[in-house]
Protein backbone atom coordinates (compact mmCIF):
# COMPACT_ATOMS: atom_id res chain seq x y z
CA UNK A 1 0.00 0.00 0.00
CA UNK A 2 1.49 3.34 -0.77
CA UNK A 3 0.80 5.74 1.73
CA UNK A 4 1.62 9.08 -0.20
CA UNK A 5 1.61 10.40 -3.32
CA UNK A 6 4.16 9.15 -6.20
CA UNK A 7 7.12 11.36 -5.73
CA UNK A 8 6.95 11.74 -9.59
CA UNK A 9 3.99 13.41 -9.26
CA UNK A 10 5.09 16.03 -6.78
CA UNK A 11 6.04 19.38 -8.26
CA UNK A 12 8.70 21.19 -5.81
CA UNK A 13 8.70 24.90 -5.52
CA UNK A 14 12.07 25.88 -3.66
CA UNK A 15 13.60 28.90 -5.42
CA UNK A 16 16.94 26.89 -7.17
CA UNK A 17 17.48 30.08 -8.15
CA UNK A 18 17.63 31.14 -4.35
CA UNK A 19 19.77 28.42 -3.50
CA UNK A 20 22.42 28.88 -5.92
CA UNK A 21 22.65 32.69 -5.05
CA UNK A 22 23.43 31.28 -1.56
CA UNK A 23 25.85 29.40 -2.62
CA UNK A 24 27.93 31.94 -4.34
CA UNK A 25 27.53 34.32 -1.09
CA UNK A 26 29.04 32.54 0.98
CA UNK A 27 32.30 31.76 -0.72
CA UNK A 28 33.93 35.28 -0.03
CA UNK A 29 33.15 34.54 3.80
CA UNK A 30 34.43 31.14 3.42
CA UNK A 31 31.64 29.99 5.04
CA UNK A 32 31.59 25.62 4.52
CA UNK A 33 29.01 23.78 2.89
CA UNK A 34 27.79 20.63 2.51
CA UNK A 35 25.17 18.17 0.79
CA UNK A 36 23.23 15.81 2.16
CA UNK A 37 20.77 13.69 -0.76
CA UNK A 38 18.24 11.13 0.57
CA UNK A 39 18.54 7.77 -1.07
CA UNK A 40 20.30 8.73 -4.58
CA UNK A 41 19.25 5.49 -6.00
CA UNK A 42 15.76 6.23 -5.46
CA UNK A 43 15.58 9.98 -5.30
CA UNK A 44 18.28 11.24 -7.49
CA UNK A 45 21.41 13.37 -7.03
CA UNK A 46 21.64 16.91 -5.77
CA UNK A 47 20.12 19.48 -8.63
CA UNK A 48 23.35 20.00 -11.07
CA UNK A 49 22.73 23.87 -10.54
CA UNK A 50 23.20 23.57 -7.09
CA UNK A 51 26.07 21.14 -7.47
CA UNK A 52 27.88 23.47 -9.78
CA UNK A 53 27.43 26.75 -7.70
CA UNK A 54 28.61 24.74 -4.61
CA UNK A 55 31.71 23.57 -6.36
CA UNK A 56 33.03 19.62 -6.86
CA UNK A 57 34.50 19.83 -3.36
CA UNK A 58 31.53 20.13 -1.48
CA UNK A 59 31.47 17.36 1.18
CA UNK A 60 28.04 14.92 -0.16
CA UNK A 61 26.67 12.52 1.85
CA UNK A 62 23.65 10.13 1.32
CA UNK A 63 21.31 9.35 3.62
CA UNK A 64 18.06 7.47 4.38
CA UNK A 65 17.33 8.81 7.44
CA UNK A 66 14.99 12.12 7.21
CA UNK A 67 17.26 14.19 9.39
CA UNK A 68 20.16 15.50 7.57
CA UNK A 69 22.09 14.91 10.63
CA UNK A 70 23.89 11.89 10.91
CA UNK A 71 27.09 10.84 12.08
CA UNK A 72 29.36 12.07 8.84
CA UNK A 73 27.52 15.44 9.55
CA UNK A 74 27.64 15.86 13.13
CA UNK A 75 31.31 15.07 12.96
CA UNK A 76 32.04 18.12 10.16
CA UNK A 77 30.43 20.60 12.35
CA UNK A 78 32.49 19.98 15.04
CA UNK A 79 35.75 19.28 12.97
CA UNK A 80 34.51 22.82 11.08
CA UNK A 81 34.14 24.17 15.08
CA UNK A 82 30.49 25.44 13.86
CA UNK A 83 28.00 26.39 16.20
CA UNK A 84 25.52 28.41 13.70
CA UNK A 85 24.14 26.43 10.94
CA UNK A 86 21.34 27.46 8.19
CA UNK A 87 19.48 24.81 6.13
CA UNK A 88 17.49 24.78 2.60
CA UNK A 89 16.44 22.73 0.40
CA UNK A 90 13.43 20.04 0.05
CA UNK A 91 11.37 19.09 2.13
CA UNK A 92 10.60 21.52 4.35
CA UNK A 93 7.81 19.76 6.52
CA UNK A 94 10.11 16.56 7.04
CA UNK A 95 13.72 16.65 6.09
CA UNK A 96 14.15 20.27 6.76
CA UNK A 97 12.15 20.30 10.54
CA UNK A 98 13.30 17.32 11.48
CA UNK A 99 17.14 18.46 10.86
CA UNK A 100 16.54 21.85 12.40
CA UNK A 101 14.75 20.70 14.97
CA UNK A 102 17.71 17.83 16.16
CA UNK A 103 19.97 21.03 15.62
CA UNK A 104 18.33 22.75 18.40
CA UNK A 105 18.22 19.94 20.80
CA UNK A 106 22.31 19.77 20.22
CA UNK A 107 22.51 23.18 21.15
CA UNK A 108 23.25 24.59 17.55
CA UNK A 109 21.68 27.84 16.81
CA UNK A 110 19.48 27.26 13.78
CA UNK A 111 18.17 29.69 10.51
CA UNK A 112 16.05 28.58 7.75
CA UNK A 113 15.62 30.76 4.61
CA UNK A 114 12.28 30.63 4.32
CA UNK A 115 12.76 31.11 0.31
CA UNK A 116 15.05 28.33 0.12
CA UNK A 117 12.85 26.01 1.24
CA UNK A 118 9.88 23.79 -0.61
CA UNK A 119 7.72 21.26 0.22
CA UNK A 120 5.01 19.30 -1.96
CA UNK A 121 2.80 21.58 -1.58
CA UNK A 122 2.61 25.19 -0.17
CA UNK A 123 0.50 23.95 2.84
CA UNK A 124 2.47 21.49 4.01
CA UNK A 125 5.57 24.18 3.34
CA UNK A 126 3.77 26.83 5.21
CA UNK A 127 2.41 24.83 8.12
CA UNK A 128 6.24 23.76 8.62
CA UNK A 129 7.44 27.64 8.59
CA UNK A 130 5.17 27.74 11.23
CA UNK A 131 6.14 25.05 13.21
CA UNK A 132 9.45 25.97 13.40
CA UNK A 133 8.90 29.68 14.42
CA UNK A 134 6.82 28.07 17.45
CA UNK A 135 9.44 26.08 18.32
CA UNK A 136 12.02 29.17 18.31
CA UNK A 137 13.64 28.35 15.09
CA UNK A 138 15.06 31.45 12.78
CA UNK A 139 13.56 32.21 9.58
CA UNK A 140 14.38 34.60 7.57
CA UNK A 141 14.53 35.06 3.44
CA UNK A 142 18.16 35.07 1.94
CA UNK A 143 18.11 38.82 1.50
CA UNK A 144 16.85 39.48 4.86
CA UNK A 145 19.84 37.54 6.15
CA UNK A 146 22.06 38.90 3.84
CA UNK A 147 21.68 42.68 5.37
CA UNK A 148 21.81 41.38 8.63
CA UNK A 149 25.35 40.00 8.24
CA UNK A 150 26.54 42.94 6.20
CA UNK A 151 25.04 45.85 9.00
CA UNK A 152 25.68 48.67 6.57
CA UNK A 153 26.49 49.62 3.24
CA UNK A 154 29.64 50.04 4.54
CA UNK A 155 30.29 46.73 4.44
CA UNK A 156 33.67 46.05 2.55
CA UNK A 157 31.55 43.34 0.61
CA UNK A 158 28.21 45.30 -0.40
CA UNK A 159 27.35 45.03 -3.92
CA UNK A 160 27.16 48.58 -4.87
CA UNK A 161 25.61 47.86 -8.00
CA UNK A 162 22.61 46.28 -6.60
CA UNK A 163 22.66 43.56 -9.89
CA UNK A 164 22.27 40.32 -7.80
CA UNK A 165 19.61 39.45 -5.82
CA UNK A 166 21.48 40.45 -2.92
CA UNK A 167 24.72 41.52 -1.49
CA UNK A 168 26.61 38.96 0.70
CA UNK A 169 25.68 37.08 3.59
CA UNK A 170 26.06 35.65 6.98
CA UNK A 171 24.28 35.58 10.38
CA UNK A 172 25.33 32.09 10.28
CA UNK A 173 29.41 30.16 10.18
CA UNK A 174 27.66 26.89 8.63
CA UNK A 175 25.58 26.43 5.54
CA UNK A 176 23.73 23.01 5.09
CA UNK A 177 21.99 22.28 1.85
CA UNK A 178 19.76 19.73 2.44
CA UNK A 179 18.11 18.52 -1.28
CA UNK A 180 16.54 15.05 -2.16
CA UNK A 181 15.13 16.39 -5.77
CA UNK A 182 14.44 14.49 -8.34
CA UNK A 183 16.00 15.42 -11.72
Amino acid sequence: MKLFRDKKLIQHNFSEKSICTLAEIIKPFGIPAIITTQCVPRYGPCVPSIKKHLGDNTPEFDKSKFSMMTKEVFDFLKREKRDHVVVVGVEAHICVSQTVFELQKHGYKVVVLADAVSSSSFQERNLALRRMLASGISVNSLEGWTFELLGSSDHPLYDKSESSQCGLLVQSDFCAVETDEEN
